[in-house]
């Protein structure tokens, strides 16, 4: 009886799970599938060699019809045709048998993936200690660009036996005069959640933490090797 019970248990956690998948995701207190996500900011050093952001391109490729579990980015129903609403397109809800045809999970108007991606970047230039500057900022038009191209930026949702998983993964390619980056260079970055549901804020922790990971990866690439 106790293995019945234990089978029946997490089938029922399964169930669950599924109908969670079906659910609206969204933060707490903002629309449906919309996920505000902060990066964190970084001061700029004292110090430093100086630069600025220049060119941001959100190279995703995105498919109408991924397969089950892919990482590939998918866009819904009148989505397709509106680039603004590509550009703010994080994730997707799935369906059952872990298709991505439900709604996406996507930035607030007004903000953009590249935007973020941007964000991290130079967040994680600052963390070493490389001056970023800003539009207005003295010298800011004679420092040279960091370029950066998001190759992926996209999260997923799925049940196991404990509730939701949450599944992020981001790769850029970043070029600019600085130690390993001055012929271009590819970072990833990834993050995972577990989560009861969605409507926890488990989507913008995901992402944050992705994004977070995706600075700190960045920044090692910028710091000298000891000894080397």
């Amino acid at each position: 009886m106790t293995g019945d019970r234990a089978r029946a248990a997490r089938g029922l956690r399964a169930l669950a799970a599924a109908a969670l998948l079906a659910a609206p995701a969204a933060c707490a207190s903002g629309p449906r599938g919309v996920v505000d996500v902060r990066v964190e900011p970084a001061a700029n050093p004292e110090g430093g060699s100086a630069f600025r952001i220049g060119r941001v391109r959100d190279a995703r490729v995105f498919d109408q019809d991924p397969g089950a579990g892919t990482w590939t980015p998918s866009l819904a129903g009148d989505a397709v045709d509106d680039p603004d609403r590509a550009a703010r397109a994080m994730a997707r809800r799935r369906v059952e048998g872990n298709y991505a045809s439900g709604d996406n999970i996507s930035l607030p108007e007004g903000q953009t993936v590249a935007g973020v991606v941007a964000e991290a970047v130079g967040r994680g230039f600052r963390e070493a200690g490389q001056r970023v500057l800003a539009p207005g900022d003295p010298g800011y038009d004679a420092a040279p660009a960091i370029d950066v191209d998001v190759i992926q930026f996209w999260g997923r949702m799925r049940p196991d036996l404990h509730g939701v998983r949450f599944d992020f993964r981001t790769q850029v390619f970043v070029t600019a005069p600085a130690r390993t980056f001055r012929e271009g260079g590819t970072v990833g970055a990834s993050a995972l959640v577990g989560s009861g549901g969605p409507g926890t804020g488990a989507w913008r922790k995901t992402f944050e933490s992705g994004l977070r990971e995706l600075s700190d990866r960045i920044r090692a690439r910028l710091q000298p090797v000891p000894g080397g």
